[in-house]
C-alpha cells in the first residue's frame, strides 16, 4: 500500500496527470520485455521515454504468478544480460536482496521468483530514468495520422498520449482450447485444467479423481505439468515408506483401513514423435527458443529413459480427434500448453484511418517486429523468429542477451522505417 501511494505522489509531482508533450518513444507494457526495452532505450541515450501499464509495474505482467516454476535459462545468462543494462543499477539492487538471482550457481538455473524480483527491482529503477510514466494506463486505441502516435486509455486518466514511435510489449495468456472442443471434452467426463494450474509447483498437488492426465504439447510448460503431477504421486510414496518392524505393522494396518491408491499416469501428446531437447553448441544453443532446457530436460530424459508407463509420449496430427483419443487412452482430466495468445483483445489500432492487424500469428515482421510504421511489437506477443547455422528457424523469446540484440534490430528499423 505504501508502494503504492509513492508512486502516485511522484505520479502527481512529475505533472504526469497533466498533458505531456509529444514522445520521442513509448513502451507499452511493465513486464520483463517491455521493461528490457525501455532500459535499452535509455542505454542508446534517447530522449523522450515513455513507459505505461495497465496495472500495477510490481505485478512484471505474468511472471509472478510463476515463482516457483523452474527456470529454463542459466542464472549466468540472466545475470549477463541484467548487468548489461545501466538503468537497472543490477549489482545494488541484488546486494540488498538475502536471497539474490546474482548469488545463485552460476551454470545452474533457479525459481522465475528470483528473476522476478531483480526485474522488479529493475523496473522501479527505470521509472526514475524516463521522461514519463503511468501505471493503471489501458491502452484501448492507438492511431496514427502518418508521422505521430496517439494513445488513448480506457481508465480513469481520460486523456491521450503521443508518440513518435510505440512498442508494444503488452504480453500474451496460455492458449486455451475453443468452446466446441471443451463442451466435447466435459461430455465425454474429460475435465480440462487450467494451465497455470498444473505448471505452477504445488497447485496440483491435492488427492482427487485425476490419476490418469493428459498433456496437449510437449513444450517446456508441458513436460513441467507432466513432471509436477507425477512428482505428487512420488511424494506421497516417499511420505507413506516405513523403515521398521513396528513401522512395518503400522503400515499394513493403514494398508487395511485405506483404499488402495491408483498410480497416475501421464500421456503427452505432440506434434513431435518424440521431446527436443535444446543442445549447447560452440557459441549459440541449437533449438534455443523451442527445446527443453534446465531441470525439466533433465527430469524428461530420466523418466523416458527408464521406459516407465507413468509417462508416455505420443505423436498427435492436427485432425486427429482428440476428445475420441483421451477417452480411449482413460483419460480423466487434459491440459492445453500449446502456446500463449496476445493480450490484444480491444485494443483498436489504425494507421491513416485503415485498420492495423495486431492480433494475427504472423502480423508481425519475425526480425523487426514491425506492425505499422513507427509501431513494433516485441515479447511473447512478438516474438522474434531467428534462424540458425543449421538453417532452422523457431520463434525465441527471454530476458536475455540475444533479446537484447533483437531489440537494437528493433529501434534501427523504428528509425529508419524500412519499408518491408
Amino acid at each position: 500500500f505504501l508502494r503504492f501511494l509513492a508512486e502516485r505522489k511522484e505520479e502527481r509531482i512529475r505533472g504526469l496527470s497533466m498533458v505531456a508533450p509529444t514522445l520521442e518513444w513509448l513502451v507499452v507494457g511493465g513486464g520483463p520485455t517491455g521493461t528490457m526495452a525501455v532500459a535499452a532505450l535509455l542505454q542508446q541515450s534517447f530522449d523522450g521515454v515513455g513507459w505505461v501499464e495497465r496495472g500495477s509495474f510490481d505485478s512484471m505482467g505474468r511472471l509472478s504468478e510463476y515463482g516457483s516454476v523452474p527456470a529454463n535459462t542459466r542464472n549466468d545468462r540472466l545475470v549477463e544480460a541484467f548487468r548489461s543494462l545501466e538503468a537497472f543499477d543490477f549489482e545494488r539492487s541484488q546486494q540488498l536482496r538475502s536471497d539474490a538471482l546474482l548469488r545463485r550457481p552460476s551454470l545452474e538455473t533457479a525459481p522465475l521468483r528470483l528473476s522476478a524480483e531483480a526485474l522488479r527491482d529493475a523496473s522501479a529503477s527505470v521509472r526514475r530514468k524516463v521522461s514519463l510514466w503511468r501505471a493503471d494506463y489501458d491502452v484501448t486505441k492507438l492511431s496514427c495520422d502518418g508521422d505521430v502516435w496517439t494513445v488513448d486509455d480506457d481508465t480513469q486518466h481520460g486523456h491521450s498520449l503521443t508518440a513518435r514511435r510505440v512498442i508494444l510489449a503488452t504480453g500474451a495468456e496460455p492458449r486455451r482450447p475453443d468452446d466446441a472442443l471443451s463442451e466435447r471434452l466435459r461430455a465425454a467426463g474429460v475435465d480440462v485444467i487450467d494451465h497455470d494450474d498444473a505448471v505452477v509447483p504445488g497447485r496440483l498437488l491435492t488427492e482427487g479423481a485425476v490419476h490418469t492426465l493428459a498433456v496437449v504439447g510437449g513444450s517446456h510448460s508441458g513436460m513441467l505439468a507432466a513432471q509436477n503431477f507425477l512428482s505428487f504421486q512420488e511424494e506421497r510414496c516417499a511420505e507413506d515408506s516405513f523403515d521398521d518392524d513396528d513401522d512395518a505393522e503400522a503400515a499394513e494396518a493403514a494398508a487395511v483401513a485405506t483404499p488402495k491408491k491408483t498410480k497416475r499416469r501421464v500421456f503427452v501428446f505432440d506434434r513431435k514423435d518424440q521431446p527436443r531437447f535444446a543442445e549447447e553448441r560452440d557459441g549459440w544453443i541449437k533449438y534455443d527458443g523451442t527445446g527443453l532446457k534446465g531441470s525439466v530436460a533433465e527430469w524428461t530424459k530420466q523418466v523416458l529413459a527408464k521406459s516407465s508407463k507413468s509417462l508416455t509420449y505420443e505423436r498427435i496430427d492436427d485432425d486427429a480427434d482428440l476428445a475420441e483419443t483421451l477417452v480411449a487412452r482413460g483419460v480423466d482430466a487434459v491440459v492445453f500448453t500449446v502456446g500463449f495468445e496476445r493480450n490484444t483483445r480491444g485494443l483498436d489500432v489504425t494507421f491513416r484511418g485503415d485498420p492495423v492487424d495486431v492480433a494475427s500469428p504472423r502480423a508481425h515482421h519475425p526480425r523487426t517486429g514491425r506492425l505499422a510504421p513507427g509501431l513494433h511489437g516485441v515479447g511473447i506477443a512478438y516474438p522474434e523468429y531467428w534462424t540458425d547455422q543449421d538453417d532452422f528457424t523457431e520463434p525465441r523469446v527471454g530476458f536475455v542477451c540475444h533479446y537484447l540484440r533483437h531489440l537494437d534490430r528493433v529501434f534501427d528499423a523504428a528509425l529508419e522505417d524500412v519499408p518491408l
